[in-house]
């Protein structure tokens, strides 16, 4: 955040991806209306349909800029594997019988990270647990959408692409880091050494 709001205030261009959940992105998203998912607003990123909707938000005392996409199609799958999720969570807690612990910690052991998505409740000393309509409403408007922020002269084709190179780059250079980290007992380290600097060398030069 400090690096982001010195670019900002440098007036140097940049962009970067954020997570949907971040709160003043989030407030957006959650404001993402019907009216955005009408035909005439979808658009194309690499052949696959989706909705972009510019926002900003205020940094400290500067405005940033940004682009919420919603992948059409990644939504949909995501939808179908959240609920998915919810429906075998509550089959294992129904399903599951002589449980050493107490039903909440059932309910907490069986739920893990989606807890927040079942609430509870005690019907004439019978525990039954349900879902939380409002936060499954709020967990539902967030999937298939991806935001960034930017300053600069830039499309939103142009951020997302450049994110999205960028988390590739990213993925490489890991796969690239556990490679060097691999156990080469019996392996000609110098000769691996030197394709190693030469990459690194073509690298620099391109």
């Amino acid at each position: 955040p400090s690096l982001m709001l010195r670019l900002v205030n440098a007036e140097c261009s940049f962009v970067t991806r954020t997570d949907a959940s971040y709160g003043p992105v989030s407030a957006h998203i959650l404001a993402w209306g019907e009216q955005m998912d009408h035909p005439a607003n979808i658009r194309y990123y690499h052949d696959d349909a989706c909705y972009i909707r510019p926002f900003s938000i205020t940094y400290g005392k500067q405005i940033i800029r940004g682009y919420i996409l919603h992948d059409i199609k990644q939504e949909q799958v995501d939808r179908l594997a959240f609920h998915k999720n919810m429906q075998n969570i509550r089959d294992l807690i129904q399903e599951t019988r002589n449980y050493p612990g107490s039903f909440e910690e059932l309910v907490n052991e069986a739920t893990g990270a989606f807890r927040r998505f079942f609430i509870i409740e005690d019907s004439k000393g019978v525990p039954s647990v349900r879902n939380d309509i409002e936060e499954m409403n709020m967990a539902i408007k967030k999937l298939g959408k991806s935001c960034v922020l930017y300053q600069g002269d830039l499309t939103w084709e142009e951020c997302f692409s450049l994110v999205d190179l960028r988390g590739e780059l990213e993925k490489q250079m890991s796969t690239f880091i556990s490679d060097l980290e691999r156990d080469y007992t019996g392996y000609r380290l110098e000769r691996i050494r030197k394709g190693v600097f030469f990459i690194c060398y073509l690298a620099v030069l391109l």
